[in-house]
């Protein structure tokens, strides 16, 4: 639990303050992004049953019209990822320079570089605060689209599943709980 208190001491004025609106409407379109990937999963993942369903019964014409679906969903998701890819680091980095200037603000404040700098024990402070906060925004952020993301797509493969077979997700189910 410490650690837990830890990190909203850190992380929480960032979402509480003056970047609080940036913030939550980045985090927004990421989460709208993670969705439409994870239709596009969904959806990529029905084409290429079809794909291998036509394979299986040497359906030439079936399997051509698979591959062009195929295509066509990949031709859509490809720039959504990329522009999902290209707003997650955009918010990192966002939040990595609004944090680092906040620490920097408290080492430069009240002549506390001088006394950390006296005391030895600390080699580079400015460039460790740089590379600490580097590695806290990007390694929370992508936790936390994992942590979403994963979300997501249990709960639409779970569908898929079930519209499958409703006694397959119950033996998964509790499978997974055994």
């Amino acid at each position: 639990m410490t650690a837990w208190r830890q990190f909203l001491a850190v992380a929480k004025p960032y979402w509480q303050g003056d970047q609080r609106k940036r913030a939550w409407s980045l985090i927004a379109l990421l989460v709208a992004l993670m969705l439409l990937e994870t239709q596009l999963a969904v959806m990529l993942n029905d084409k290429t049953g079809e794909l291998t369903s036509a394979l299986a019964g040497r359906e030439a014409d079936r399997f051509w019209s698979a591959v062009r679906a195929c295509l066509a969903v990949l031709a859509f998701a490809v720039p959504v990822y990329a522009f999902y890819y290209y707003m997650r680091d955009a918010f990192s980095n966002g939040w990595r320079r609004w944090l680092t200037a906040r620490f920097l603000d408290g080492y430069l404040g009240s002549r506390r570089y001088y006394e950390i700098g006296a005391s030895g024990d600390v080699d580079n402070p400015d460039q460790r605060i740089s590379e600490d906060i580097n590695t806290f925004t990007g390694r929370s952020i992508h936790f936390m689209l994992i942590f979403i993301g994963s979300l997501m797509q249990l709960v639409a493969f779970s569908a898929v599943l079930w519209s499958i077979s409703h006694v397959l997700v119950g033996f998964l189910v509790l499978y997974a709980l055994a």
